[in-house]
């Protein structure tokens, strides 16, 4: 698969389509709605990416598991 080709996925709560991003900070797969936005970041660079899915989730809660020592 190319690196502009997404897989798709389905949300196991709300049904929506998504597809995973692996997180080079922890290696672990991220869902991200398909829609893909264009922002400018404080420092002036434009950068292009995909919303994380939790934020648009209603059942986003239901996915999160609980962090360590806590």
């Amino acid at each position: 698969m190319g690196k502009d080709q997404i897989k798709l996925a389905q949300c196991k709560t709300c049904k929506q389509n998504i597809h995973f991003i692996r997180s080079k900070v922890t290696g672990k797969p991220n869902p991200c709605n398909l829609k893909k936005y264009t922002i400018i970041t404080a420092e002036g660079n434009v950068v292009t990416g995909w919303e994380s899915h939790f934020a648009t989730c209603p059942q986003a809660d239901q996915h999160r598991k609980p962090r360590g020592g806590r």
